[in-house]
């Protein structure tokens, strides 16, 4: 890495959907290592696949990227001084080097139909090619042929020129890796429309732009000498390459968006923490020194190595990086875990059902006693939805039976006391919003369930049965703070016209 001066990294997507975790992994490499080392991080679109382009994708990719907290030195956004940062904003510059390979005899124009080719590859498969690539018969067409076909009518696509031999790639992750040419065949750089295909614009924006270090998916490994190749031919110094490990499922297939959650802003629809993601992706194909699982992006910046990254595939492990998030929620300001809360219950649209006054402060202050009631148990702030719209509905009450405890004309005429306690108490001390805070329930519920021999235990029971369907949950301090006077009562009422 010492050699690699300047240093200049780049994440370059495809705006063809939303940011993967892998792409978000890619990112964040790039980004720990240009900060670590004081290099540059420049983020490029490479927007040139016009058949899988997805209107709204770069908006939200750079949404994604911006809620992860990554920030790009050079970009679509920011500009610089390699701009544009877009490749759909570079036609002319892959144009003009597909023609200077062609006058130096690095390329050529080839007139091949779809049809023509497809019947090329059929008829190696049949003769037992396993690995169908052109043919070249393009490659040696006179100055006629070719005006011929132009007269056809016929589209042609530039393709590289390769000769016999091998490239070596001596790649920082994987060390040396060698490519034999004859499996690669003639290549398409640029396409009869005038786009240009990956490897090309990928190389020459990587040139162009100075890039040093290109660092990405193991996926882009065998593209790797085809990129060398061009920048050979164009007297171009090439950057270093570090190919990072693929991330898996837990049925260590690659990840698919038909069967796991990929994408950056379903996590956070989960109610994922942007900081929790990032220390998780992290150690997806890294690890620092150490048994220390949980970093901050400043703390990740100061020991991320690329010595440090793995050859193997990661698996993810969305169990982990919901533990992972469990820590990063109880470590969160009070007040900031509050207003996520509230977030999250307004566009599940439950505010109304929870909290009687509309505003903002009667909603944290809701939000703080469900806190304290259930903050703990949380491994997203997502996970507090159903726990909320369960408070703010009314519940299937389970009878006495199902909860094990005895329904008696005891039990019932304590259940009445409750109501008529809670109504009581609800007319002296509810808050502004309506929530009864503070109620002396430990002393006046065994007082109530004494005048009709009841037992502490059961009678408690009894109550958070009645309120929620339940015999365990948060305590009922807290339960009758969050659910308000008329929730009580209309929940015992429910309970009471229950026959047995």
């Amino acid at each position: 890495m010492d050699s690699i001066t300047p240093l200049r990294v780049r994440f370059a997507p495809s705006p063809t959907g939303s940011l993967h975790v892998g792409g978000a992994r890619t990112a964040l490499f790039n980004v720990l290592l240009a900060r670590r080392l004081g290099g540059k991080a420049v983020l490029r679109l490479e927007d040139t696949d016009e058949t899988r382009s997805v209107s709204g994708s770069e908006e939200g990719l750079l949404a994604d990227l911006a809620w992860l907290g990554l920030t790009f030195d050079e970009g679509p956004a920011n500009g610089g001084p390699y701009g544009p940062y877009r490749q759909s904003e570079r036609l002319p510059v892959y144009a003009d080097i597909a023609r200077r390979l062609i006058e130096t005899g690095h390329a050529y124009r080839c007139y091949c139909t779809p049809a023509e080719l497809d019947a090329e590859r059929r008829r190696q498969l049949a003769e037992g090619i396993k690995a169908p690539r052109y043919s070249g018969r393009c490659r040696t067409l006179d100055e006629a042929a070719r005006a011929a076909f132009t007269r056809e009518g016929r589209a042609a696509v530039v393709r590289f020129a390769v000769e016999p031999g091998e490239t070596v790639v001596q790649d920082l992750v994987h060390g040396e890796v060698r490519f034999d040419h004859h499996h690669l065949g003639d290549f398409v750089m640029l396409k009869s429309s005038g786009w240009p295909t990956y490897n090309l614009a990928a190389a020459v924006d990587d040139a162009t732009m100075d890039i040093t270090l290109v660092m990405r998916a193991d996926e882009h490994l065998p593209n790797t000498p085809a990129q060398l190749m061009i920048l050979a031919a164009l007297g171009l110094r090439p950057p270093r390459y570090a190919h990072v490990p693929l991330i898996l499922n837990a049925e260590h297939q690659k990840l698919s968006k038909r069967h796991n959650t990929v994408g950056v802003g379903e996590f956070r629809t989960q109610g994922i923490l942007p900081q929790a993601l990032v220390n998780y992706l992290a150690f997806l194909g890294w690890t620092p020194e150490g048994e220390r699982q949980l970093y901050t992006f400043e703390e990740l910046v100061q020991v991320f190595e690329l010595e440090r990254i793995h050859r193997a595939p990661a698996v993810f492990d969305e169990r982990r990086l919901r533990w992972m998030n469990r820590q990063y929620l109880q470590r969160l300001p009070r007040a900031e875990f509050e207003g996520l809360l509230v977030e999250a219950f307004r566009g599940a649209g439950l505010l109304k059902e929870l909290v009687d006054e509309d505003s903002q402060s009667a909603a944290l202050a809701w939000a703080s006693i469900f806190v304290d009631a259930f903050g703990e148990g949380l491994e997203t702030i997502a996970d507090a939805v159903p726990i909320a719209r369960e408070l703010g509905n009314r519940v299937p009450v389970l009878d006495a039976a199902q909860s094990g405890v005895e329904s008696s004309a005891e039990v019932r005429a304590y259940l009445r006391d409750v109501r008529d306690y809670v109504t009581g108490m609800a007319a002296k001390r509810a808050n502004e919003a309506g929530l009864l805070r503070d109620l002396p329930l430990s002393v006046d519920l065994p007082a109530l369930a004494a005048r009709h021999g009841l037992e502490k235990r059961d009678a408690y029971r009894c109550v958070r049965v009645a309120l929620t369907g339940q015999e365990h949950g948060a305590p009922l301090q807290l339960l009758f703070a969050l659910l308000g006077a008329a929730k009580i009562e209309e929940r015992l009422d429910a309970a009471l016209a229950i026959r047995h």
